[in-house]
């Protein structure tokens, strides 16, 4: 004999469909999850590769209310993140490019930040730690460009005039890049004299270094040769 549920035999919707019975019942299930009364039924099995697919294919495409963020972001709030949870986002995002709307959005995002002023004291407040052996860049005391590298980067700077050789921007409250345009890896801490030498070195903008490294913006183009010639 086939059953039949008491909803059906009443011709009442699925009393799951009432959303205060549904938030009830999901209330009720965390509390009886957090006093240990109820255990989840997969917990300690690891999901296999197949249903990581699957459960990646059925969420692609599919936005997340507002109201899932903020559960997510308070599930995680406070978390320490793994060295292996940090390089699986690294290779997540090997290689993708931003679309002009998530740049959009991050743009906003970071300009809403900086316009708290609670945040930008934290921030401050973060970075005046970030001091000697303190800092994440740290690399034991030592100048990564040879004992002549200060001097050296000073007088390059001083010869361009504060302004970025490329876009002609001049400095304003923060110090230009100055760049070695035959990469200093090429000659090593044993020839960095020759590696500093001002024929070798260019001020850039922050904006145009980072082009510059990886090679969007060639310097060749420049003439620095003849311009650099005069202070060699």
């Amino acid at each position: 004999m086939t059953r039949v549920l008491w909803w059906v035999q009443k011709g009442v919707p699925h009393p799951m469909k009432n959303p205060a019975i549904r938030e009830k019942v999901m209330k009720t299930k965390k509390r009886l999850y957090a006093e240990g009364k109820i255990i989840p039924w997969n917990k300690g099995i690891p999901c296999t590769e197949e249903t990581r697919r699957k459960i990646s294919e059925t969420l692609k495409g599919k936005p997340l209310s507002e109201e899932t963020k903020r559960k997510l972001s308070e599930v995680r709030k406070g978390k320490p993140k793994s060295e292996e949870w940090r390089k699986n986002i690294s290779r997540g995002q090997l290689g993708r490019c931003s679309s002009e709307k998530t740049r959009k959005k991050i743009g906003e995002a970071s300009k809403k930040r900086w316009q708290n002023t609670e945040y930008r004291e934290r921030l401050s407040s973060i970075r005046k730690t970030w001091v000697g052996s303190k800092s994440p860049r740290w690399k034991g005391g030592r100048i990564p460009y040879g004992p002549n590298w200060c001097g050296q980067r000073r007088m390059a700077i001083e010869r361009d005039n504060h302004t970025c050789q490329f876009c002609g921007t001049p400095e304003n409250g923060r110090e230009h890049v100055v760049h070695h345009i035959v990469p200093f890896r090429e000659f090593g801490l044993d020839r960095c004299e020759e590696a500093n030498n001002l024929s070798n070195l260019i001020t850039l903008c922050n904006h145009c270094h980072l082009p510059v490294e990886t090679g969007k913006i060639v310097i060749a183009n420049l003439g620095l040769k003849e311009f650099a010639g005069e202070f060699g």
